[in-house]
């Protein structure tokens, strides 16, 4: 009975110990920042100065929607839409950069993948851009210039992990630069945004 009883005390011991180390290491080693509370201008700044190219610009609609898009795109995180804006790949996480650079190599016109949906709660293309809104380059969705792209691809990304956003950002970029296949490249973002908040002053954000 002691011996159990010191068991469980080593447990919680070493529970609280590595709960009020966890998040000093993340944001030490992963790069993670406090998050804030963003706009839209200091959104498009964080793009600007990491040199993004992208076609279209979007956020979160409101905190459920956030919820929705951080589950299924990831931060960061990528999805791949075929020509009929169904997914075909995706990966999240820290090693999506190069998961999302090794699947754009194998893109072409003439390429069948097959349909993949595990690990998402979307089908459609449409899903996702419903749970948005378009800060740049919402003419390129209207269905008569959408559908001239072989594939679409949504990358999320938020200013809070700025050192994988921006290797994102360098993904985005990479595919616009491809030749040989037409793709059109959603940038979400998945930051906090003040428009979701309507008092002036908006909640302290803790990660």
């Amino acid at each position: 009975m002691k011996k159990a009883i010191v068991i469980s005390a080593v447990i919680i011991f070493t529970g609280i110990i590595v709960y009020a180390y966890r998040m000093p290491i993340l944001f030490k080693i992963g790069g993670l920042e406090q998050p804030r509370v963003e706009t839209t201008g200091s959104i498009k700044d964080f793009l600007a100065g990491n040199s993004a190219r992208y076609h279209v610009l979007a956020v979160a609609k409101d905190s459920v929607s956030f919820r929705m898009l951080s589950k299924n795109i990831g931060i960061p995180g990528v999805i791949f839409f075929n020509k009929n804006r169904q997914p075909i790949k995706c990966s999240e996480g820290i090693g999506c950069p190069k998961v999302a650079r090794r699947f754009a190599s194998e893109l072409n016109s003439n390429a069948i993948f097959n349909i993949d949906t595990s690990g998402l709660t979307v089908s459609q293309l449409s899903e996702v851009l419903d749970a948005c809104n378009v800060l740049e380059g919402e003419e390129l969705l209207a269905e008569d210039v959408i559908k001239k792209y072989d594939y679409i691809v949504v990358y999320g990304w938020c200013k809070y992990l700025p050192g994988q956003s921006a290797t994102m950002a360098g993904v985005g970029k990479e595919l616009l630069e491809n030749k040989d296949v037409s793709v059109l490249v959603i940038s979400v973002n998945l930051d906090f945004v003040n428009t979701w908040y309507k008092s002036a002053e908006a909640p302290k954000l803790t990660i």
